[in-house]
Order: structure tokens, then C-alpha cells, then sequence
């Protein structure tokens, strides 16, 4: 951190699902960039691989096996953030990176967890997952909580996109676990939910989920973590 001095960054917003910080060397004066994110987003950024102490040039065999190692990692139930870094200092739009490795994070449910989703469902509550988290990451998660079965559906935000408001309040009753979603995909599946006759309880922390605990009929904010416009 000395010798690589921060000098411009973009910070990780859930619309574009990345981070990116341009740093320069104060000895050469030279910058690099170094980005974080979802796999797909960084992945597009790069056209080459970091392998064995080198360089080499990123083909389809290379993105088969990184996307087969995500794979791997998001059914053990972790979330996985990829990492990539380059001479661009294009902040807004980095281009030509290479690609430096994937890291898997375990970020377990409280130990309560389980017994609430129980608990809830006992009293004849529907319990649904919302997430940023990628897809798999989000299954292998819902179904140690019990609130997917093996069967069971689940639905990303670009599949949200591409749905109407007819189709989506037919998908809404049947899914259970909704991944890679930004807070308007929220609000929208919350108002699809009350539009099917449903009272719909909304839990968050976080500025992006602001807008669908307003508009919840019940919004529960995480009184220690949560940030001042969850409670607001």
C-alpha cells in the first residue's frame, strides 16, 4: 500500500457488480488497475489469464475451467468474488486485464437461522431469499435453511428482466429464491406478491434495500448493522 498509492476508484454498486481501484507506483509513476466483482463482469474485462508465474492469452478452455472452479465453489455455498488487474486506468470501462484467480468466502446463516425459517413456515409464513449472491451460491445456501427444496425454483434478476407483469406473477408464487437481484428487482417482486393478495414482511440492512422496506407492509431493519436509511 506504500508503494501503490490509491488514486481513483469506482465503488461496488449492485447495477454494475464490481469494484474498480487505479493505483501508481511512486517510484516509476506508473498506474495499474485492479478490479473485483462477479465472474461474468470481470471475465469480460479480460484477454488474458495469470498461470504459472505468467501472462498467457485467455481462450475458451481457460474460461471453461475458471467458470467450472466458480461452479464448484458457489455449490459448497460460498460467495465468490473474482479478481483481475491491468495497465488500463480506464476506471469507468477497463478493458484488457488479466485475470487473477477467484476467492470463495464462507458467510454461514446464524446459527438461529434455521429454527426461524421453521418457525415461520409452522405458522403458515412463505419464506423467500433475496440475494446479490450468484444463483448457486444462493440454492446451496436456501436448501441448508429449508427454504428450497431439491426441486425447488429459482430465479435471477436478468430472468426477472425479461418477464412481464403477467408472467412474473405467476413466477413469483412458484420461486423461492431470488439471485442477482438490484433493489428495484425487489420492490418489484414484493409488489408483485401483494398484487397476488399477500401481506409481505421485507428484512434488510442495507442502502439498496431502502426502497423495498418502505414499501413492504411490514419493513423489519437489522437494528445493530443496519445502515441509518434501512431504519430511517
Amino acid at each position: 500500500t506504500k508503494r501503490l498509492k490509491r488514486i481513483d476508484e469506482v465503488p461496488f454498486e449492485s447495477d454494475i457488480r464490481h469494484m474498480v481501484t487505479v493505483h501508481q507506483d511512486h517510484e516509476s509513476g506508473a498506474t495499474v488497475t485492479f478490479v473485483k466483482g462477479a465472474l461474468d463482469v470481470v471475465l469480460d474485462m479480460c484477454d488474458h489469464v495469470y498461470f504459472d508465474g505468467k501472462s498467457l492469452p485467455l481462450g475458451p478452455d481457460q474460461v471453461a475451467c475458471i467458470e467450472e472452479v466458480n461452479d464448484a465453489f458457489c455449490e459448497k455455498a460460498m460467495r465468490v468474488l473474482a479478481f483481475a488487474y491491468g495497465d488500463d486506468n480506464r476506471k469507468d470501462d477497463p478493458t484488457g486485464l488479466v485475470f487473477a484467480g477467484l476467492v470463495g468466502m464462507i458467510d454461514p446463516a446464524r446459527a438461529e437461522v434455521h429454527d426461524a425459517v421453521a418457525q415461520c413456515r409452522a405458522a403458515g409464513i412463505r419464506v423467500v431469499m433475496i440475494t446479490g449472491d450468484q444463483k448457486h451460491t444462493a440454492m446451496a445456501v436456501a436448501r441448508e435453511l429449508d427454504i428450497l427444496e431439491d426441486n425447488g425454483e429459482a430465479c435471477t434478476g436478468s430472468e426477472i428482466d425479461e418477464m412481464d407483469d403477467k408472467a412474473f406473477g405467476e413466477k413469483v408464487l412458484q420461486c423461492n429464491v431470488f439471485s442477482r437481484v438490484t433493489p428495484e428487482h425487489k420492490v418489484r417482486i414484493l409488489e408483485a406478491l401483494k398484487a397476488k393478495g399477500h401481506i409481505v414482511a421485507m428484512t434488510g440492512d442495507g442502502v439498496n434495500d431502502a426502497p423495498a422496506l418502505s414499501k413492504a407492509d411490514i419493513g423489519v431493519s437489522m437494528a445493530i448493522i443496519g445502515t441509518d436509511v434501512a431504519k430511517e
